[in-house]
């Protein structure tokens, strides 16, 4: 009796952690669902580019395959669930030089690691030497401007258990055009599940849920996403090393779906 007494107890403690945790899921579920369905009421075509594209060579060379695996201070763009899994206190600095001197400079730092995971992060995108013109077509432009686009970011993430972590990141959001600006602001909400298989972990990610003040008379719409990831490490050695395998499935409201790997 004694022995069923100690058992039981710890058989329902489990069951009802399981309860809670399948209901902690379905809430993340349908909260995401209404999100999509908000966003999906604005319409027109995406703006604010630079909020699609990739930061850190690393992802990069793994083809933008980055959801699931990534970690510090990067988790800030591509998945703050990511934040979770930082060993220390780490700081990510980019700078991309596209044609026409157009640049894109993005910091992040993540400030705490633990139970609580911070971090911060600042995006630009600049275009340079856009040219001022009247309405009647001239030789030469009344003089130039850059166009700037940019982003200042606060990050959280947590590990729920040794399986499951969440995060989300608030962004405030300007753009300027000549004498036009205007601010705006979007959020990312994203989680990790690992385990399922040995060295194997899935993520989703929900990126740049907002919406922008009016330019003039319009708002700009904002690249909505979303990236499903599946990161698998395998269980062998190469080089001393154990590879990894990743594969990304993004969706970009209004233009396609991409397979990333």
């Amino acid at each position: 009796m004694k022995a069923a007494a100690t058992f039981f107890p710890g058989r329902w403690r489990f069951n009802i952690e399981d309860h809670i945790m399948r209901l902690k899921i379905s809430v993340w579920l349908i909260v995401l669902f209404l999100l999509i369905q908000l966003a999906q009421a604005q319409s027109g075509k995406n703006g604010l580019p630079f909020l699609k594209m990739d930061v850190d060579a690393r992802a990069a060379a793994l083809g933008g395959a980055y959801t699931a695996r990534t970690t510090g201070a990067a988790a800030a763009y591509w998945n703050p669930a990511g934040l979770a899994a930082a060993q220390n206190l780490n700081f990510l600095f980019m700078h991309t030089a596209w044609l026409a001197d157009i640049t894109q400079d993005f910091a992040a730092v993540q400030l705490l690691h633990g139970t609580h995971n911070l971090a911060l992060s600042v995006n630009v995108f600049t275009v340079p030497g856009v040219e001022i013109r009247g309405d009647k077509p001239t030789d030469q432009p009344f003089g130039k401007v850059d166009a700037v686009n940019f982003y200042a970011a606060f990050s959280y993430g947590r590990a729920v258990n040794e399986q499951w972590s969440y995060g989300f990141t608030v962004k405030y959001l300007f753009e300027k055009y000549y004498l036009e600006s205007a601010p705006g602001w979007a959020m990312d909400a994203g989680v990790i599940y690992r385990g399922f298989l040995p060295g194997a972990s899935m993520a989703f990610v929900l990126q740049n849920l907002g919406r922008m003040s009016p330019l003039q008379t319009e708002r700009t719409p904002l690249p909505l996403m979303a990236r499903y990831g599946l990161n698998y490490i395998v269980p062998f050695q190469v080089l001393r090393q154990n590879p990894s395998v990743s594969l990304d499935v993004q969706w970009v409201r209004d233009e396609a779906v991409y397979l990333r790997a």
